[in-house]
């Protein structure tokens, strides 16, 4: 497997280093583009690159914007059923106005359901806060985990205090059975937590998988990284993993983990992330991912969406979003069959001319992974197409009622992510005040179209207002409940 150099740790330096990622420029001088695919198109062309593009890679062509699509774009192709649709298909013409869509994608099953493969790396956290029935049950887990893989799939093992080790080097699963077990068992806790040394450990493992394997590394840690490594330096290493198809996701376990920065190592990773409150739940979390892996129908999935004029980017949510002038580009790593995944585009229209269209272009480029590990490049596309009113009656009834009350809850969740942080550190009169103004736009949309969703969110709003009155933050039911609250809104903004 082709690991970037950047990554592979030597082994002189596997003890004790220090580490500075060094800024990453890259001049293009010719940029080599997608090739046009028909509106709607779900056939690769022919000269199609074998990569979707990566991190930082050429944009992909625009799509021609005479082509019309209305408000929706069907986006099918191989192992990949999706669309891309604005929730607010009409915005106010002269002014400032707020214009949502969204981007869905649900990995379908092959036609035939040959199993893909798999190449595994546990990186656990094994300091001294993992002591007791953390530590134990993640040994056992692992072992589970082994019993559970086909007899060709692999699996490395990588345990990290304030130093990391390889466990066990990536090999077959058949081989492991016989002699992994009294190593896993023999894992004490001890030690710091260094998540960066680990982590760069389980990708140097993953450079042995197979070509065709589905990669991935999953982090388990119940702490706080003592590193020193700033989010943004872990969020590009772990990006660049991600741009060789090892997928990262991350594991808190207890309630003292730091979920920003595990959030953040999920999100670079394209992976899960998830809060368990107790270790004996590792088991079920690690079947998942195998069962994901063994599944994966496409990767390196890339969207780009290219605004119109009039229309500028606020946000994405669901997905890192890069942003280059009028074009906003979101990767999206693997799909297994069944997986869902969305993002929802936080625009804004500003000063459109009345009964002007605004069109904004989709392209979405993959490889979709076939039986025996074949991969093929795929490349769809199309234009929806919103439009300039005078009311905001006129908006109202433009609503998608199926998209509209989605978007607004993914972005409203964002915001009462922030209130929660308000009541973490103790500004009880900021969280509330933040709360208030969701339940507010709640209630607004809830009275223009009958959701459960909408109702859902307004009971989930009024419960944690309740919570900030009548729970400490700094206690174990404060924290059991934020880290929990955080786990449900991450998936929840990524999934439909």
């Amino acid at each position: 497997m082709n690991i970037p150099r950047s990554l592979r740790v030597p082994a002189r330096r596997r003890r004790a280093w220090g580490v500075a990622l060094a800024t990453l420029t890259v001049a293009v001088a010719t940029m080599i583009l997608l090739p046009e695919p028909e509106a709607g198109a779900t056939d690769a062309p022919t000269d199609a690159p074998t990569d979707a593009p990566a991190s930082g890679g050429p944009l992909m062509a625009p799509i021609p914007r005479t082509s019309s699509e209305g408000p929706r774009v069907t986006l099918d192709g191989p192992n990949v059923h999706g669309l891309f649709a604005l929730a607010t298909g009409a915005v106010r013409a002269d002014q400032a106005s707020e214009l949502l869509a969204e981007l869905r994608l649900e990995g379908m099953s092959r036609t035939s359901d040959a199993h893909v493969p798999v190449s595994l790396a546990v990186v656990l956290d094994h300091s001294g806060s993992m002591s007791g029935e953390k530590i134990e049950s993640a040994r056992e887990s692992i072992l589970t985990l082994l019993a559970a893989m086909n007899d060709d799939d692999r699996l490395a093992v990588v345990i990290y205090d304030d130093d990391a080790n390889l466990l066990q080097p990536l090999a077959p699963a058949r081989v492991l059975r016989r002699s992994l077990a009294d190593r896993v068992r023999r894992v004490t806790a001890d030690g710091g937590t260094d998540i960066p040394q680990g982590l760069r450990l389980g990708i140097e493992a993953l450079r042995e998988a197979p070509a065709g394997n589905a990669t991935r590394i999953i982090l388990i840690s119940d702490g706080r990284d003592g590193s020193g490594l700033s989010l943004s330096e872990m969020s590009d290493l772990v990006g660049q993993a991600a741009e060789a198809q090892v997928v990262t996701s991350s594991l808190g376990v207890g309630i003292d983990y730091d979920q920003t920065f595990m959030t953040a190592v999920a999100d670079a990773g394209h992976g899960n992330y998830a809060f368990l409150e107790h270790g004996s739940m590792l088991a079920s979390f690690l079947s998942r991912e195998l069962e994901e892996s063994s599944r994966t129908v496409a990767e390196n999935v890339v969207a780009e969406v290219t605004l119109p004029a009039h229309v500028r980017f606020v946000a994405a949510h669901g997905a890192v979003a890069h942003v280059v002038g009028d074009r906003v580009r979101v990767e999206l790593g693997t799909l297994f069959a069944g997986a869902r995944r969305k993002v929802v585009f936080e625009l804004a229209s500003e000063g459109a001319p009345l009964d002007a269209a605004l069109p904004l272009a989709v392209r979405l480029a993959y490889q979709s992974v076939e039986p025996g590990g074949a991969r093929a490049p795929n490349t769809l596309g199309g234009i929806a197409n919103a439009r300039t009113v005078r009311t905001n009656e006129e908006v109202d009834a433009a609503h998608d009622p199926e998209l509209y009350p989605d978007a607004l809850a993914t972005i409203l969740d964002a915001q009462q992510d922030d209130a929660m942080a308000a009541w973490r550190h103790g500004d009880r009169e900021s969280a509330r005040t933040a709360s208030v103004t969701a339940l507010h736009r709640y209630r607004s949309a809830a009275a223009l179209h009958a959701s459960p969703l909408l109702d859902e969110r307004i009971h989930a709003v009024e419960a944690e207002m309740r919570t900030y009155d009548e729970v400490d933050p700094s206690s174990s039911a404060g924290r059991t409940f934020d880290l929990g609250a955080g786990a449900r809104r991450h998936a929840e903004a990524a999934a439909f």
